[in-house]
């Protein structure tokens, strides 16, 4: 009778030991986002505005407008729901850029760093006379990013460039963008993808962002003085890559000292 029972044991632990390592890993976290599906600007779900115009009528896609008549950011309603619309063509001024951005608390970027990061992005490029820019960036000034990463130095980045040129083909459909990063020896490596393309490793440049936003992530017109961005963004995500169960270890290690335990008395 006893030697069933701990057959009968032995055999329960084994498939609880074996099923914990097979088991699928955790869902990832999102950190932070933005839906344009709610009809929202990002500035009304978390995220914060640098030279964003938002007054009167989206500015003609030729480059002509003020910033005292127009805008360079406005929510439109297309096939499949609302998008955001960046429209980098105002000509004022050398300085009139749309960008969105978020400030990554220290929390945010420790948990990054230790589960991985990963961005995604759903945007269509639209083909306008002055188009061929947009850009995203990680800013890495004073971030845990660049006190913990080897390869990050101060004031970094890395950039995603061509949202309304070469990054995908201005064909009047959505595209995805996806980067991830995670920490390898010691450095923080980043990569991305389009579509679910080939993986494209992303180096560590020099942060010329401005001030405001230099520590940020951020998303938008790559430069006022050289003016051309125009893009539709539907989403973001910012989220931690899938992760093990983090009870799994001890799951298994309890499992088993149960069964030695249950040996000795036996």
């Amino acid at each position: 009778m006893m030697t069933t029972r701990v057959t009968l044991l032995h055999s329960t632990l084994c498939a609880l030991f074996l099923g914990a390592f097979v088991a699928p890993p955790a869902s990832a976290a999102v950190l932070f986002s933005y839906d344009a599906s709610t009809g929202q600007l990002p500035t009304e779900q978390g995220w914060l505005a640098y030279e964003v115009d938002v007054d009167g009528p989206l500015t003609a896609a030729n480059g002509s407008g003020t910033t005292a008549n127009n805008a360079n950011v406005a929510m439109e309603t297309l096939t499949g729901g609302p998008a955001l619309h960046l429209r980098d063509t105002l000509t004022d001024a050398a300085v009139d850029l749309p960008n969105y951005y978020y400030a990554w608390t220290p929390a945010q970027q420790q948990t990054l760093l230790t589960q991985g990061l990963k961005f995604t992005m759903v945007w269509q490029g639209l083909a306008t006379t002055s188009s061929g820019k947009g850009n995203l960036r990680f800013g890495f000034n004073g971030t845990e990013f660049e006190t913990q990463a080897a390869n990050i130095g101060a004031d970094q980045t890395v950039e995603v460039l061509g949202f309304s040129s070469t990054l995908a083909p201005i064909d009047g459909a959505f595209h995805t963008l996806v980067v991830t990063g995670q920490m390898n020896a010691g450095s923080f490596e980043f990569s991305y993808t389009v579509d679910g393309g080939a993986s494209v490793p992303l180096a560590i440049i020099a942060n010329p962002s401005p001030t405001q936003i230099e520590s940020a992530l951020y998303f938008g017109a790559q430069s006022g003085a050289n003016r051309g961005a125009d893009f539709y963004v539907r989403s973001v995500v910012v989220e931690t890559l899938n992760v093990p169960e983090p009870a799994t270890a001890s799951l298994c290690v309890i499992g088993l000292l149960t069964f030695a335990l249950y040996r000795k008395n036996g």
